[in-house]
C-alpha cells in the first residue's frame, strides 16, 4: 500500500470541486417545467413523478411510510429512489419543491454527478493510494471519457450505481483475496448496487474466477471456496431484501416480478420495434461515448501490463472478471445504450494507470514494452484531446437546449397557428417528445409512447393531433421489424397518411422539418376556411 500525497490529494479535492460546479449549469438547463423535462429526459419525468408521490404530504405516518416503501414504480430499486427523495424532501420543507428548474439541478446534481466523482476517485484510489502525479492524470481521463460527461447531464440511477460498483471493487480489492471482513462488506455493497439495479448479480460470475484460482493455487480446497462463494451469495441476497422494503410484501413481490418481466422484454426484443443487437450495431454507440479502436488497444495493453505486474495482477483479475460478462450481455443480448456499459467500463478504463512510467518501471521493460508504452500513451493524449473537442460541443448544447429545442419551436408555431381554436378546449394528442406544457394552452392533452393507429385515433376522437416526422420515418422504414408485426402493420397505414398528409377526418394545418399539426375536418372548414 502507498503513502498518500496530500498534495495530490489537495488537487484532486479542487478539481472535483471544480467539476461538481462546471456541471451545476447545463443542469439547470432544460427545466422550465416538467414538459419541458419530459421532452429533453421522458425517463427524468417518469421518475419524477415517483418521487412527487413519494415526498408529498400524507395524513398520517401509515399512509406515509406506505406510499414511500411501496412507491410503485420498480424499473429502479428503492435506493435509488431514497437518494433521489432527499432534495426532494429538502426543497418541500423549504416551499421551493414547486421550482422545477431548481429541483432538476439538485437531483442531478447530488444522484448523478457527486456519486460518479466518488467513484471516480475510488478508482484512482485503488491504482494509486493518491500518492503520485499519476492519480490526478488518471482522474483526468477518467472525468473526460464522453460517457461520463453525458452522465452527469441528466438525473438517472447509473451515478448511484456507478458508486456502488466502485465500492463493491474496492472492498474485494482491499481484502486481497483473503476472503475475510472486506470480502463480506462486498458482498453488502453488491446486494445494495443489485437492489437498484440487477447488473450487480455479475459479481457472483466475477468472484468465481478468483476463487477458481485459490483452488487452482492449493490456497483453497473446493468445498471451502464454494463456501465463501455462497456466503457472499446469501449476504448479497439479504442486502438486496433490506434495501428493497417492498419485497416484504407479496403485493410488491408480484409487481416487482411483473416489472421485472416486461422490462427484460423490452430490453431484450424492443420497444414497438425490434432491436438491432450485436457488435456491429453496437460500436456505433462506443465509439461517441468510449474511445475508438487504438484507444481500446491501449487499455487492452494496460490489462497485459496489469497482468504482468505482481502487484497489479490480482487487479486486473478483477476488473476482469467484473468487465467481461457484462459488456457480454450489454452487448449482445440488449440494445446497446451507453449508460449500461458505464459500471464496467469506467473500472477498466482505470487499468490506463499502468501506461504511466517511473523510473524502476522503465529500467525493467523491455524496449518493445518501453515503445509501446509510449505509444500507447501517445494514443491516450489525441484521444484526450478529440474527447475534450466532443465534451465542449455536448456541453454547449446542453447549456443552450432551450434555445435550439425543435420540439419548443414547434410548440409556439403551433399554438400560433391554433389560436383561433384555444376557446374550443380541444382535445389535443402530441407524440410524447413535443413540448407541450400541461394545461397551457389546452387543458386536454393525451400522449403515448406506443405506435397510433386509426382505432387508437377514433377511440379517443381527438380534435389536434401534433405528431413528429422521426416517428414516421422509423416506422416506415422498410427495414424495421415490428415486435408485434400486426401492429407495426396496422400503424403504418396510419402513418402513411401522416407522411402523405392525407390522415381521414383531419386536415394538415402546419408542417415543418419537426413536425406537423392536424385538426379535425369540420374544425379545419369552421376555423379557416370560412370567409
Amino acid at each position: 500500500m502507498k503513502k498518500a500525497n496530500k498534495w495530490v490529494i489537495l488537487v484532486l479535492a479542487l478539481l472535483t470541486i471544480a467539476t461538481f460546479v462546471v456541471f451545476i449549469f447545463p443542469n439547470k438547463a432544460g427545466s422550465e417545467n416538467e414538459a419541458m423535462v419530459n421532452i429533453f429526459e421522458p425517463d427524468e419525468y417518469a421518475t419524477f413523478t415517483v418521487i412527487d408521490r413519494m415526498t408529498s404530504p400524507k395524513p398520517d405516518r401509515p399512509s406515509f411510510l406506505q406510499h414511500y416503501f411501496h412507491y410503485n414504480f420498480y424499473h429502479y430499486g428503492f435506493p435509488y429512489f431514497s437518494i433521489s427523495s432527499i432534495p426532494a424532501f429538502i426543497l418541500r420543507w423549504t416551499n421551493q419543491f414547486q421550482n422545477t428548474p431548481l429541483l432538476m439541478v439538485s437531483l442531478r446534481q447530488f444522484v448523478n454527478v457527486l456519486p460518479s466523482l466518488i467513484a471516480i476517485l475510488i478508482l484512482v484510489y485503488i491504482q494509486d493510494q493518491f500518492s503520485s502525479y499519476k492519480s490526478i492524470l488518471l482522474y483526468l481521463i477518467l472525468l473526460t471519457i464522453p460517457a461520463i460527461v453525458q452522465n452527469n447531464m441528466w438525473w438517472h440511477p447509473d451515478g448511484l450505481v456507478f458508486l456502488l460498483t466502485a465500492l463493491t471493487l474496492f472492498f474485494l480489492w482491499k481484502d486481497e483475496q483473503r476472503f475475510r471482513k472486506h470480502f463480506f462488506i462486498a458482498a453488502i455493497f453488491a446486494g445494495i448496487l443489485t437492489a437498484t439495479k440487477l447488473i450487480g448479480v455479475f459479481f457472483l460470475a466475477a468472484i468465481v474466477p478468483i476463487l477458481l484460482i485459490q483452488i487452482k493455487q492449493k490456497k483453497q480446497k473446493f468445498v471451502e471456496a464454494m463456501g465463501y462463494w455462497a456466503l457472499f451469495a446469501l449476504i448479497m441476497a439479504i442486502s438486496f431484501v433490506i434495501f428493497n422494503p417492498f419485497l416484504f410484501s407479496f403485493e410488491g413481490i408480484s409487481r416487482y416480478a411483473f416489472t421485472l418481466y416486461n422490462e427484460f422484454t423490452l430490453i431484450s426484443k424492443g420497444y414497438d420495434l425490434v432491436y438491432v443487437k450485436g457488435f456491429a450495431a453496437a460500436w456505433q454507440g462506443i465509439q461517441p461515448a468510449y474511445g475508438s479502436l487504438p484507444f481500446f488497444l491501449a487499455i487492452i495493453f494496460s490489462f497485459y501490463l496489469g497482468l504482468k505486474d505482481k502487484a497489479k495482477q490480482k487487479l486486473s483479475v478483477l476488473l476482469l472478471c467484473w468487465l467481461v460478462p457484462l459488456t457480454f450481455t450489454v452487448l449482445f443480448t440488449t440494445h446497446f445504450k451507453y449508460q449500461y456499459w458505464l459500471p464496467s467500463a469506467i473500472p477498466a478504463f482505470s487499468m490506463l494507470y499502468m501506461l504511466f512510467p517511473d523510473k524502476e518501471q522503465l529500467k525493467k521493460d523491455k524496449l518493445w514494452i518501453k515503445i509501446a508504452r509510449f505509444a500507447f500513451l501517445g494514443v491516450v493524449v489525441v484521444q484526450m484531446v478529440f474527447f475534450n473537442i466532443q465534451n465542449v460541443k455536448a456541453y454547449d448544447v446542453q447549456l443552450h437546449r432551450e434555445e435550439t429545442s425543435e420540439s419548443i419551436q414547434f410548440y409556439h408555431k403551433a399554438v400560433e397557428v391554433l389560436e383561433p381554436t384555444i376557446p374550443e378546449n380541444p382535445n389535443v394528442y402530441y407524440d410524447y417528445r413535443v413540448y407541450l406544457p400541461f394545461g397551457q394552452p389546452f387543458s386536454h392533452n393525451y400522449t403515448s409512447f406506443e405506435m397510433l393507429d386509426y382505432n387508437y385515433i377514433e377511440e379517443h376522437k381527438f380534435d389536434i393531433l401534433l405528431l413528429i416526422n422521426q416517428r414516421v420515418k422509423d416506422y416506415l422504414n422498410p427495414n424495421a421489424e415490428g415486435v408485434d408485426q400486426d401492429k407495426l402493420e396496422s400503424a403504418r397505414v396510419f402513418y402513411r397518411g401522416v407522411r402523405d398528409n392525407e390522415i381521414k377526418g383531419y386536415k394538415l394545418l402546419y408542417e415543418e422539418d419537426f413536425g406537423k399539426v392536424f385538426i379535425r375536418d369540420d374544425w379545419y372548414e369552421k376555423y379557416y376556411q370560412s370567409p
